[in-house]
């Protein structure tokens, strides 16, 4: 079985190395958007048995309910790397045999390749 991990702290205590850039207001906003397009693009996927979402956030766990995720609800977040290996086990143990855990890094990589075509694109069009 195959499915998508998705784990989600805390947005209050999110994007904390731009503290010095950023209010704590305007890092949560940053972390509410990051979470909504976040969110839309695990809607679109169509290839995984099943979406876990691993969190102690409420809105998050909301988020799960609403798109018929399944919660693994964490008692504290000690580290984003914490969470994923403690879920990954719980998925193992649910029959997943095939897990997407890295979520965060494949979206940064596919917008990467997604811009990079764009340019080139831009590119070739304007030669």
């Amino acid at each position: 079985m195959r499915a998508l991990l998705l784990p989600i702290k805390d947005l209050r205590q999110a994007k904390q190395r731009l503290a010095p850039l950023l209010s704590p207001e305007e890092r949560f906003a940053l972390a509410q958007a990051m979470l909504a397009d976040t969110i839309r693009a695990v809607r679109g996927v169509r290839r995984a048995d099943r979406i876990f979402v691993v969190t102690n956030y409420l809105p998050a766990m909301r988020a799960a309910e609403e798109n018929g995720w399944e919660l693994l609800r964490e008692e504290r977040q000690v580290s984003e790397s914490v969470s994923v290996d403690a879920a990954s086990r719980q998925c193992a143990e649910c029959g997943v045999t095939a897990l997407l855990r890295d979520l965060a890094g494949k979206i940064r990589l596919i917008m990467r390749r997604t811009n990079a075509r764009t340019e080139l694109r831009n590119n070739v069009r304007s030669a």
